[in-house]
């Protein structure tokens, strides 16, 4: 199985991490805010980041047939990173919103109800961080993710 690496988010980093993400969708603006460049080292699983990230993406391009905007920001605290990928897509009826995590739950033709409920597991038991999500009908959708700085004697390693 696959064990975290140490991955030093840089600007150049992050860029890759999010362009890696994107594509193309006609009609779809995109949008990234990054941090000014600072050190910050989170533990990560380099290709499942990567696919993480490309399934955020390709949910947003679903939720928004005729085009739209995609934002993706990216910030640093003191502890923690946090990675928001935003659309102005239709948004997730509240009825819905607290079964999203939920194994077998899809609304999508031909979906399998597995791609969040794994991406917050990744997120949350095998990097402990966090993976939320706030939506509003007609607006769109924001998925969170919170990741926590590596210790200071594990950067050192």
């Amino acid at each position: 199985m696959y064990s975290p690496d140490k991955l030093q988010l840089t600007k150049e980093n992050i860029i890759f991490y999010i362009a890696v993400a994107g594509g193309n969708k006609e009609g779809v603006e995109w949008e990234t805010i990054l941090p000014p460049s600072r050190k910050a080292i989170v533990q990560h699983i380099p290709v499942l980041t990567q696919e993480a990230f490309y399934e955020l993406t390709k949910n947003a391009f679903d939720a928004m047939p005729h085009g739209g905007k995609i934002k993706k920001e990216v910030s640093i605290t003191e502890d923690s990173v946090t990675i928001s990928f935003s659309d102005t897509g239709v948004g997730i009826p509240p009825e819905n919103l607290s079964k999203v995590f939920q194994e077998g739950f899809t609304t999508k033709p031909g979906g399998t109800g597995k791609g969040l409920v794994l991406l917050k597991e990744y997120f949350e038991k095998v990097l402990g961080g966090k993976f939320e999500v706030a939506s509003e009908i007609g607006k769109g959708t924001t998925f969170t993710i919170t990741l926590p700085l590596s210790k200071k004697e594990e950067e050192d390693n």
